[in-house]
């Protein structure tokens, strides 16, 4: 790098509900577009995902930011995944956006494991099966 050239930061991606279903939508698009054939998307298959939420978002965020906050996304599938593991009964709170269960339930659950707290309380995002997160 010459001494009149800049290092340019990269802008911290901001991932809040929305720009988070956004990307998940354009994930969606490109497993049924068959670029994501195993665990991972090909190169195609990212640079889509980032051509299409830039489009739709206005934002610049590039290929590591994505890869990033589908890592974090899939490490909360699998922890919501082993939270249910074979329980029954439960549902779905559409307005808090969690998992329908008695307060025992959520204890019983948090005494296992405490970072099942996290799931107590934030938010999750539909579709996540859909985009086969194992």
């Amino acid at each position: 790098m010459s001494l009149n050239q800049v290092p340019v930061k990269r802008k911290k991606a901001e991932w809040c509900d929305k720009n988070t279903e956004i990307m998940l939508k354009v994930c969606i698009e490109e497993v049924n577009a068959r670029n994501k054939p195993h665990n991972h998307f090909t190169k195609l298959g990212w640079a889509n995902i980032a051509e299409k939420f830039n489009k739709a978002t206005n934002l610049r965020y590039e290929y590591k930011q994505f890869r990033n906050r589908w890592d974090s996304l899939k490490k909360e599938w699998q922890l919501w995944a082993k939270l249910i593991g074979k329980d029954t009964g439960l549902g779905w709170d559409g307005e808090k956006k969690t998992i329908a269960a008695s307060d025992e339930w959520w204890e019983a659950k948090i005494q296992l494991q405490t970072i099942f707290y996290k799931l107590a309380f934030e938010i999750l995002v539909d579709n996540f099966s859909t985009l086969r997160l194992k």
